[in-house]
């Protein structure tokens, strides 16, 4: 009888775990759902006030109606810093800059209520002086947010998708995908503190990046950086270790600040 009880216990704690499990898997799907519907729309309402911009005639060059579009949305959170888009990839999100409390968006979407998926964000360090952008984004199961910036593992991927657009306050500049790479942020595992290269103006460091993300690299640089050249590093989870960290890295190629 003993047995036999023991035997309904477990099996009634095995399905109580399976339902919780499910349920948090459905609450899971649920909120990351809502975070990408609250992201859709601010997306509209960036490409709308962008077309607005050009219709307007108020637009000078090519880049004057996305920083209005950036400008307008900036109103509404004071934390925005520009606006992201990986060409292609379906990644255009804003991008938020708290450099007193640099984690802050980590779980906060745009709004600033709580989101599991968060708001990408700059690296809290970023200043004036910056020659490479850091920023940082979940890699959500649901496929949203930075989770297709893992599929740059792929060459073919690279190559179809090799464009990144970053807009500031300041205006729009462009960059061309040219490192992608698997790393952790254990460092007694890894010499590469990919994430402490801000400052690129003395040439001893440059030469001593590039040559990190060379060696790191899953595929040949596509592009020779030479001293002077500005980057945006994009960071996202990786589930290959327990402290993974997948980066793309793309080289500047125009600049119309």
């Amino acid at each position: 009888m003993r047995h036999k009880n023991l035997r309904s216990y477990s099996a009634l704690l095995l399905l109580f775990l399976a339902g919780f499990c499910g349920f948090n898997l459905i609450s899971d799907w649920k909120e990351g759902r809502t975070a990408e519907q609250a992201f859709s729309e601010i997306s509209a309402q960036y490409h709308e006030l962008k077309a607005e911009s050009r219709e307007d005639g108020s637009t000078e060059k090519p880049g004057s109606s996305a920083k209005r579009a950036v400008e307008s949305l900036m109103i509404q959170n004071e934390d925005m810093f520009g606006w992201i888009d990986v060409e292609g990839t379906g990644i255009e999100y804003p991008v938020m800059f708290t450099p007193d409390d640099p984690e802050y968006y980590l779980r906060r979407d745009f709004s600033r209520e709580y989101s599991m998926s968060g708001t990408p964000f700059l690296d809290g360090r970023t200043s004036e002086k910056t020659d490479n952008y850091i920023v940082y984004g979940h890699n959500m199961k649901n496929g949203s947010m930075f989770s297709k910036l893992t599929r740059y593992s792929e060459k073919a991927y690279l190559m179809e998708h090799p464009g990144i657009t970053f807009i500031t306050g300041s205006g729009e500049i462009k960059y061309q995908v040219i490192a992608a790479f698997y790393l952790n942020m254990d460092m007694d595992r890894n010499d590469f503190t990919w994430f402490n290269y801000l400052s690129l103006e003395d040439e001893a460091v440059f030469t001593e990046f590039t040559e990190k993300i060379a060696e790191a690299s899953l595929h040949p640089l596509q592009e020779e950086p030479v001293h002077g050249d500005r980057f945006i590093t994009l960071v996202t989870c990786s589930y290959h270790d327990y402290d993974g960290r997948f980066v793309v890295i793309g080289r500047e190629t125009e600049n119309e600040l």
